[in-house]
């Protein structure tokens, strides 16, 4: 009798109805430009999905790549992001320290550009400044780095 109960039991877990995640998720493709190749160093892609640290704190992102220089451009895909928004920050770490180097001013001595490509005079730009929203199937940013 025992085992009729144990078999109906495992039966019914079995045809349970199960519960699919229907979150719509996007990808986002992402092409750095106009890198410099005589630097040594990887590219650094951060996408931040909220304020907190962004743009230089990478170790606070969402989600970071990193790749190696193989000419004047470079393209990651970050996959099955949810729906929201977001900003990215880029950093050509010459060096591999894996944060952005400043003079004795505070001016990068490093590439970066973020996400809108801000590039504010004498601060870090904002998250609010630098992000988007993926609301779709797809998305590709083409960034320009700066020198």
């Amino acid at each position: 009798m025992q085992w009729i109960l144990l078999i109906s039991m495992a039966w019914a877990g079995l045809t349970a109805p199960t519960t699919v995640s229907t979150q719509p998720t996007s990808n986002l493709t992402v092409n750095v430009l106009d890198i410099d190749t005589d630097e040594e160093g990887k590219i650094r892609i951060t996408l931040f999905n909220k304020e907190d640290g962004f743009p230089n704190d990478y170790e606070t992102g969402y989600r970071t790549q990193t790749v190696a220089i193989t000419g004047k451009s470079v393209q990651v895909k970050f996959t099955d992001l949810p729906y929201g928004t977001y900003a990215v920050a880029v950093l050509h770490d010459e060096d591999g320290d894996k944060v952005m180097d400043y003079n004795w001013v505070g001016i990068p001595t490093e590439g970066w550009v973020v996400s809108n490509e801000v590039f504010p005079a004498l601060r870090s730009p904002y998250f609010s400044e630098a992000s988007f929203e993926l609301n779709s199937a797809s998305k590709t940013l083409n960034l320009h780095i700066d020198y």
